[in-house]
């Protein structure tokens, strides 16, 4: 194990050596010079990068909660937090309601953009205008919010509240698009730092492949693709029948 200071230089060094794996939180630039540099030795990496987490209001929501919610993100580590909010769509039907709550509730959201949208397909291509997708959250009643919320393109969605539900450790944690890519918490999370390895052990004593390929192996090959592969049952039923007679043919020749 290295204990390394805050110096880049130490970081890079490092990594030159060679690393069994390389698990970087940081910015899309940061996160793009390591990759190069991981590259050059094929080493794997994890990479948890910016975030631009949208917030999407629905109609029936708990609109003094979704308020409240943003409060909390931008109030939480002063606002320097990767999933804290970034952009607010809101269903028309509450949009104007909704702003007004927001900004007796919440004086400094007033440099959020709330965006209004007809429908979820419209709310959806909106927040895929940002290549960030690392998380988003919605609020909403809860059946509809929770379908809307597995349509979202983004690595962790909270229903009906934000950025806390996230430090649960059964949770898997990650991005996607230029937020990175990986996996850390949970079941999932713990298995990015195994590797697989595979040990195969031949216990029969006769290797059939080891074995000269009878004359007549192309012919076996030919009956035996079709007779096992082929989805209309004529055609199997004739392909079998060709097999059986390869079969026929190869016991004549071993005699």
């Amino acid at each position: 194990m290295f204990i390394l200071d805050e110096d880049i230089g130490a970081a890079k060094s490092l990594i030159a050596q060679g690393v069994d794996k390389i698990v970087l939180t940081g910015s899309a630039e940061t996160g793009r010079a390591v990759y190069q540099q991981a590259a050059e030795q094929l080493t794997p990496l994890m990479l948890e990068l910016s975030g631009f987490d949208p917030v999407f209001v629905q109609h029936g929501a708990d609109l003094r909660r979704a308020a409240e919610a943003i409060r909390f993100g931008l109030s939480w580590n002063s606002g320097e937090t990767c999933i804290a909010p970034r952009r607010i769509f809101a269903a028309s039907s509450v949009a104007e309601l909704f702003q007004q709550t927001l900004r007796a509730l919440v004086p400094e959201a007033g440099s959020l953009p709330v965006t209004h949208y007809q429908t979820e397909e419209q709310a959806l291509a909106l927040a895929a205008q940002s290549r960030c997708a690392l998380g988003a959250s919605v609020f909403g009643p809860i059946e509809t919010a929770h379908a809307f919320a597995a349509r979202i393109a983004a690595g962790i969605v909270v229903v009906n509240d934000m950025i806390v539900p996230t430090a649960d450790p059964r949770a898997a944690f990650g991005g996607r698009g230029q937020s990175g890519f990986g996996t850390t918490r949970g079941a999932k999370g713990l298995r990015q730092f195994t590797v697989t390895k595979t040990i195969l052990v031949q216990y029969k004593r006769r290797l059939r492949h080891l074995e000269p390929l009878p004359p007549h192996a192309e012919e076996l090959l030919k009956a035996y693709l079709p007779a096992s592969c082929a989805t209309h049952l004529g055609k199997r039923l004739r392909a079998s029948l060709r097999l059986f007679q390869a079969l026929a043919k190869g016991r004549r020749l071993a005699s």
